[in-house]
């Protein structure tokens, strides 16, 4: 079974440079979590991957600056895995739109996945 979690928006502090720390940008997440198919039909939410409970803790994981998207993006995939140790895959994307380079228009951004 999977859930995603698609086009989050924050604002943060995340980027190795003073200006990117001090002024902040806004970041785009996209989440694949995945976990064995029930055996039954999903009825009641402890019975699957409460997508508020992943959404908080996402938020709550922005509001920590961080230097690289990589090490965001790895931590946040472990944190993930902590709280919900059925996960047997999580995919993530984090973007950070429009960043501070000179005549550059777009997003840059790091992908990760991790397979348990």
């Amino acid at each position: 079974m999977t859930i995603r979690l698609e086009k989050l928006r924050f604002y943060g502090y995340h980027g190795l440079y003073v200006h990117e720390q001090k002024l902040g940008a806004w970041f785009e997440l996209d989440l694949s979590l995945e976990w064995p198919d029930p055996a039954q039909p999903v009825r009641h939410l402890h019975e699957t991957i409460n997508y508020v409970a992943v959404y908080e803790l996402v938020k709550q994981r922005m509001t920590l600056p961080e230097e690289l998207l990589e090490t965001l993006a790895m931590e946040m995939t472990h944190l993930l895995k902590d709280q919900f140790p059925q996960l047997t895959r999580v995919d993530i994307r984090v973007a950070k739109i429009n960043p501070p380079l000179l005549n550059f228009q777009g997003t840059v951004a790091v992908e990760y996945s991790k397979i348990f």
